[in-house]
């Protein structure tokens, strides 16, 4: 590291030592990750004008996320609560992640520095995770969740860093690192099992399939079919009963959330320009639940109409997220939040592809690039079924993923 900080001035050394700290503390705690990497994104800005020019910046995607920004804004300040919007708004601000990653790696040779740390340190938590499943083995009252606060936030961080690590372990640049790494591969594979996130297995799963399609690497293609066939092999009832429910419509779960998406649906219908505003999913839900006319249903307390599932459970009422992120932001937002929202990944992998097509030849753009589309890629995926971007531990981890394809390049 010692050589990545002697050509940089005052404040780049400082703001890219933040951004490692980062990635050291990421996967430890939200509140020192965030301190860590919003430290080095006040301290990116204090340069502009003293140690770099903004001129010569890049600053990719930035219409369709100023056009998100501008929605989400006008979503808040014209909502029921204002300030409460406001106040939830303040996610808007990690998309400073992205454009701090870009400017301030310098160097191709930190980027595979980059993801080692990142790779080890999830590693490290994971290796903690295998020694929680073997005291306490998993089912759906013991799901795990490390060192997070719920076992979704676990299983949205590690598509990423999964994907992101098969990229990393098939490239030319793992060569004398792939011992390590294979290994806490099978480390961060246990514990996204031991999540039973099934959203967060279909987006490894999509992930892994684009590498496949990418790289077409023959070893790969037999060491996860390998993997695969062993961890199923291997798994436990509880792994293997998630496993089969993926795709039963009759899955109480999966009844729940199509109610919980038609719902969302009659919310949009109800406001569809500027949505309910940031962070008031919660209190207009109840009003607009829908109510399937083919299952038993019962009025609670407050004269409220829900289903009951075929297991006997009541649907909740209330609910502070919709399991989609399309689905939640357009409810929360509206249409044209959304729509921009969508237009920042066309354009993402419109780019990305791009830049990976330019530097093919490049072992380490090329790793970050391909690093870049599939993590993503598996991040959208999971976001189908969980509200991921809600999630900031993941989302501030999204966004970082999100510089790959665009690390050590031109202005674009």
């Amino acid at each position: 590291m010692k050589d990545f900080l002697e050509s940089r001035e005052f404040y780049s050394k400082i703001a890219f030592l933040f951004l490692v700290a980062y990635l050291i503390s990421a996967p430890f705690s939200i509140s020192i990750s965030q301190i860590f990497i919003f430290s080095g994104i006040i301290l990116w800005l204090s340069s502009f004008n003293r140690e770099v020019k903004v001129s010569s910046l890049s600053f990719p995607c930035w219409l369709p996320i100023l056009l998100f920004v501008i929605f989400t804004l006008i979503s808040a300040f014209t909502s029921e609560k204002p300030l409460e919007s406001i106040i939830s708004a303040r996610d808007l601000s990690q998309y400073l992640i992205f454009y701090f990653t870009i400017n301030i790696v310098n160097n191709k040779k930190e980027i595979p520095f980059l993801l080692n740390i990142l790779i080890f340190s999830t590693s490290i938590v994971c290796f903690f995770v295998l020694i929680t499943i073997l005291l306490d083995p998993v089912n759906l009252g013991s799901r795990k969740s490390g060192f997070f606060s719920i076992y979704m936030t676990l299983g949205g961080f590690l598509v990423i860093v999964i994907s992101i690590t098969i990229a990393y372990l098939i490239s030319e640049i793992s060569k004398g690192h792939r011992l390590w790494i294979f290994c806490g591969l099978i480390l961060m594979s246990v514990a996204v099992l031991g999540t039973l996130s099934r959203n967060a297995w279909v987006g490894i799963f999509i992930s892994s399939i684009l590498i496949l399609l990418i790289t077409r690497n023959k070893t790969f293609i037999i060491t996860f079919i390998g993997m695969l066939l062993i961890f199923l092999l291997i798994s436990p009832n509880s792994v293997i009963q998630r496993v089969k429910s993926i795709g039963n419509l009759n899955d109480p779960t999966m009844i729940e959330r199509t109610i919980m998406w038609k719902s969302g649906l009659n919310m949009i219908f109800s406001n569809p320009l500027t949505g309910f505003g940031p962070g008031l999913v919660k209190k207009n839900y109840h009003k607009n639940i829908y109510v399937d006319p083919k299952l038993p249903s019962v009025k609670d307390s407050d004269g409220i109409k829900v289903n009951m599932l075929p297991n006997g459970v009541k649907i909740k009422k209330y609910r502070g997220h919709l399991h989609n992120n399309f689905l939640h932001l357009c409810v929360e937002r509206g249409l044209p939040a959304v729509i921009s929202w969508f237009l920042i990944w066309i354009l993402f992998f419109f780019k990305a592809i791009r830049n990976y097509q330019e530097n093919k030849k490049n072992p380490i753009l090329n790793l970050s690039a391909v690093a870049g589309i599939v993590s993503i890629s598996g991040f959208i995926t999971s976001g189908m079924f969980e509200y991921n971007f809600g999630d900031s531990e993941v989302s501030m981890l999204m966004f970082f993923a999100l510089s790959l394809p665009f690390l050590c390049r031109k202005k674009v």
